[in-house]
């Protein structure tokens, strides 16, 4: 028979490991006193007084070298740098006019599910931008995402887009530059530098992206060189804008001819000169270290305007002229219709991938491209 005696015997080996958990707390507080470290350093989750200060749990605890501090998102890429959202799509459109083939444009951007449009400038060609703002909103909304650059037909009309212009920033943080045309917006991780003719590298360009540490950047202005198109433009930006960019690893995207084209991956903007590393019509590679880079050139300008001819580096078919710059042509000689770029950043859980194509409204699929950052 169990007598009391037994049963108390049974409790006190429960008492033993309470003891000696207390001994050993009170054995870490002195030997912490006797090393002169403040016992409040204990007092936190994981032994580290942050955090006290991490109410939603972003510090872990754990103290690594090249650990991501608290302010940086969990996006972070490799190499220190800031990824987009995973699969951000963009659309890239300009020459829109005000017509009915823009808004089949901006039905086309809609229904791909792009998350912003970029617009390469030339908006009314008749500088009229409320007219222009009221067609964008019927199909797109009061504030879905659009950022804007100034072509040579906003030139007099210009302040007028800026108010509404506020309104679709979708989130987006802006920092102004040397006036009202030259800013850097920042849209989920994705940064563009706006900039317009008469602009340089280092005024305009430079301040924006030298210590940026985004992954994928992207340079957008209107007017061209007249290389860095297959129309009838001439020389109008100058080379600096565009050396400046492809040092930077910034992908350029521009308008003004009324046609749509894309480069190969360059390393020298000035002499066209294709990259032999990474040389395919539809692989791009962009990156740069302010000093050396590579990137590639879109003309995205069948926004709804008109349709121009290819005039420069015949033939028509693949493969072109111009010592084959240029990865795809896209002209009245090709049949093209209006539509717009897509490009996707951060595909397939790779912060460094995105994929691209031009569509048309008619639904057609001109091309497809893959792009790498360094």
């Amino acid at each position: 028979m169990e007598t009391q005696g037994d049963r108390d015997q049974q409790k006190e080996p429960r008492k033993a490991p309470l003891a000696r958990m207390f001994g050993l707390v009170i054995g870490a507080i002195v030997l912490a006193l006797s090393m002169g470290i403040g016992v409040s350093a204990c007092a936190g989750a994981g032994g580290d007084e942050r955090a006290n200060d991490d109410p939603q749990g972003v510090y872990d605890g754990q103290e690594e070298e090249g650990a991501l501090e608290p302010s940086e998102t969990a996006s972070a890429a490799l190499n220190g740098t800031v990824s987009t959202d995973p699969n951000l799509k963009i659309a890239f459109i300009g020459d829109t006019g005000t017509g009915s083939s823009f808004t089949s444009v901006l039905n086309l951007v809609l229904s791909e599910g792009a998350a912003a449009v970029v617009v390469n400038g030339d908006m009314s060609y008749s500088a009229n931008p409320t007219t222009w703002w009221n067609q964008v909103e019927s199909v797109l909304g009061t504030t879905f995402p659009v950022f804007i650059s100034r072509g040579n037909h906003d030139d007099s009309s210009w302040s007028g887009y800026l108010p509404k212009a506020a309104n679709h920033l979708g989130g987006a943080t802006r920092v102004a530059g040397a006036h009202d045309a030259n800013y850097k917006t920042t849209f989920r991780g994705l940064v563009l530098v706006t900039a317009k003719k008469g602009d340089n590298g280092a005024t305009h360009i430079t301040p924006f992206l030298d210590t940026d540490t985004h992954i994928w950047k992207i340079c957008q202005w209107h007017q061209n060189q007249a290389a860095m198109q297959v129309g009838g433009k001439g020389d109008e930006m100058g080379w600096d804008v565009y050396e400046t960019c492809r040092k930077q690893g910034a992908i350029i995207q521009t308008g003004h001819e009324h046609s749509y084209e894309r480069t190969r991956t360059l390393t020298n903007m000035t002499s066209q000169t294709v990259d032999p590393t990474c040389n395919g019509a539809g692989v791009l590679c962009v990156g740069g270290d302010g000093t050396n880079g590579r990137t590639f050139v879109t003309v995205a300008g069948l926004g709804g305007n008109s349709i121009r001819s290819q005039t420069r580096c015949t033939p028509t078919t693949f493969p072109y002229g111009c010592s084959n710059t240029w990865g795809f042509i896209y002209t009245s000689n090709q049949s093209a219709n209006y539509g717009a770029q897509f490009i996707t950043f951060n595909v397939g859980g790779n912060p460094k991938a995105a994929t691209g194509y031009f569509k048309t409204i008619s639904g057609t699929t001109a091309e497809t491209f893959s792009i790498t950052h360094d």
